[in-house]
């Protein structure tokens, strides 16, 4: 089913919007807050990283339970309250010195962030429907766009490296939310799902199979560890590329996602083709490991480069199939009445891989070399497979609604 056909054309350009004017904030966040907290505001490494470590951990704690305030408020009023708050949240990062106060505000973003994500989650699926998976996979296509933006306009504030210029970024990245807010706040409220009266009430963490998954597509978010944290160091100190060349080939990663995300969601639409994209995509992805451990041992700097030039065009390919099938079973499996919980733990998964995975990756890939990379393929390999298979089982029917309220 086409994702156009199942929501208005101005409601899907509106969330593609909010979705456009988000991400660039995380753009700017992700380029600039180390910079920010540091050079900006004169806080020390080890303080940043204690305090953004505590808010991590408090946003993944708390995103089931706010993924429920979804399914019993209304998925919109939830997203565009927590956005409310997280301006508040992010601007307040202008007055943090000490690491209580960074650790309460940045407590109170994760703990907004997570929680959107997982309201998010609830209101593509109540206005998409059973094109959810495919209107999922568009927003990711638009959010690649608004992390490339908000990025490049990190840069002026970094190049100016001033304190006046590193809070302009995080009042700018703080004014994005409030922006995405304004605009999800002028789609029109759509009736919630009611639990069937012989169906007891869904709890997440007691679906197994949805427990499984969303631990399996845990391990596979690595890859955006690999993309994003690990292979700056690889390329510098490990092979003979170029020093430059990790930003192109992270040009080249967002550029085939943009283009082909939408696409390849579609042609494995269905928990079927979810299984299918998952047992692709593992077996993609731990060949891009391959790839990109053997540039190591690639002579000279053209030779590395074609080596790592061909692991990100795989691992592109793997992220294109993983998020595919990633999209079809979150929603193919999540009871309409219950999207905001089962969302909130899906997105637990992925964001403890996040916070993890840095600090597993150095242990594995950047001190265990070789043997280091071709056991993680392993794991990646596994994980699709495993995936795949627990996706395609029979599944058990999922209760339709039988009344709304409003």
């Amino acid at each position: 089913m086409d994702d156009r056909a199942a929501i208005p054309v101005r409601q899907r350009r509106v969330f593609a919007a909010a979705a456009l004017v988000d991400s660039s904030g995380d753009g700017l966040y992700l380029a600039g807050s180390a910079l920010f907290f540091t050079r900006g505001q004169g806080l020390s490494i080890a303080t940043v990283g204690l305090g953004l470590s505590i808010a991590g951990v408090v946003g993944l704690a708390v995103a089931p339970v706010i993924g429920r305030l979804a399914d019993r408020f209304g998925p919109r009023d939830v997203f565009v309250l927590l956005m409310v708050v997280q301006t508040l949240a992010v601007a307040s990062y202008a007055v943090v010195h000490g690491l209580l106060a960074l650790a309460f505000s940045a407590s109170l973003a994760a703990i907004c962030r997570q929680g959107a994500q997982a309201a998010r989650g609830a209101l593509i699926g109540q206005l998409a429907g059973a094109a959810a998976a495919q209107l999922r996979s568009y927003v990711h296509a638009v959010t690649n766009v608004g992390i490339a933006v908000g990025a490049a306009l990190a840069g002026l504030a970094v190049a100016r490296d001033t304190h006046s210029a590193y809070v302009a970024l995080m009042l700018a990245d703080a004014a994005t939310f409030a922006v995405a807010a304004a605009l999800v706040a002028t789609l029109p409220r759509r009736p919630l799902a009611v639990r069937p009266a012989d169906v007891r009430a869904a709890s997440a963490l007691r679906d197994s199979r949805y427990v499984a998954l969303t631990a399996l597509n845990g391990l596979l978010a690595l890859q955006f560890v690999v993309s994003g944290y690990l292979l700056p160091l690889w390329v510098v100190y490990h092979t003979h590329a170029p020093r430059w060349l990790a930003s192109p080939l992270l040009l080249v990663n967002t550029g085939l996602i943009v283009l082909l995300q939408v696409r390849v969601s579609r042609r494995f639409a269905g928990l079927a083709g979810s299984a299918r994209a998952y047992r692709l995509g593992g077996a993609a992805l731990g060949t891009s490991f391959l790839l990109f451990a053997t540039a190591a041992f690639a002579g000279g700097r053209l030779a590395a480069t074609v080596w790592l030039l061909a692991a990100i065009v795989v691992a592109s390919v793997a992220e294109l199939l993983t998020l595919a099938g990633a999209f079809g079973v979150s929603f193919g499996l999540a009871p309409a009445h219950a999207l905001g919980e089962y969302q909130g733990l899906w997105n637990v998964g992925s964001g403890a891989s996040l916070a993890i995975g840095p600090g597993l990756l150095t242990a594995v890939c950047l001190r265990g070399g070789t043997w280091g990379w071709a056991g993680l393929a392993a794991v990646v390999t596994l994980a699709g497979g495993l995936a795949g298979l627990i996706a395609r089982r029979a599944p058990r029917p999922l209760p339709a609604p039988v009344t709304v309220r409003a």
